[in-house]
């Protein structure tokens, strides 16, 4: 047999060597369900991701949209608007890589927008966080989570908050 005419395929480099450590959370934006409020019109919603820690500081160039070699890590992932639309199913995968002395100071801060023709009436109607760690165990259980959504506090939208949400009396539970 002749080797030379056989095609030639790349070895896809996944960078899964034992010195190399991984600490990656893959994470699916599934779907919502939101009320329509006193609108003669489902809202136009729009999802916003960001990593935060425990102290309300953004956590920079954690998320990875892409699955590809060469994916560049962003501050914040944002989904598409969906256009009256009350029940969105977004099905998006998302990877986050967070530092593992860090990890169990994180947490996802979704923010959920409508999204207006009229620019003052766009904005966050709702916000909802899941830690990276609980206290079941080191690390939030793999599986569908449902998130509870709460009202928008001056300034969520903002990529640093003081993280209040998450402590003492105002820890939202």
């Amino acid at each position: 047999t002749d080797l030379h005419n056989l095609p030639f395929t790349w070895k896809l480099d996944l960078d899964c060597h034992p010195s190399i450590a991984k600490n990656d959370l893959f994470v699916e934006i599934a779907a919502g369900k939101f009320q329509q409020d006193k609108k003669r019109t489902a809202k136009n919603i729009m999802v916003i991701v960001r990593v935060m820690t425990e102290s309300g500081n953004l956590v920079p160039e954690a998320i990875y949209t892409g699955s590809g070699v060469g994916d560049k890590p962003v501050n914040e992932w944002q989904s598409a608007v969906y256009y009256h639309c009350n029940s969105p199913v977004f099905r998006e995968r998302v990877r986050v890589s967070v530092p593992p002395d860090m990890f169990d100071k994180c947490h996802l801060f979704i923010t959920i927008h409508h999204i207006s023709s009229k620019r003052e009436e766009s904005g966050a109607f709702a916000f909802a966080y899941l830690p990276f760690c609980s206290s079941e165990g080191p690390v939030t259980k793999d599986g569908p989570h449902e998130l509870e959504c709460y009202r928008p506090f001056p300034k969520c939208e903002e990529p640093q908050n003081n993280g209040y949400y998450l402590k003492g009396d105002n820890a939202v539970t």
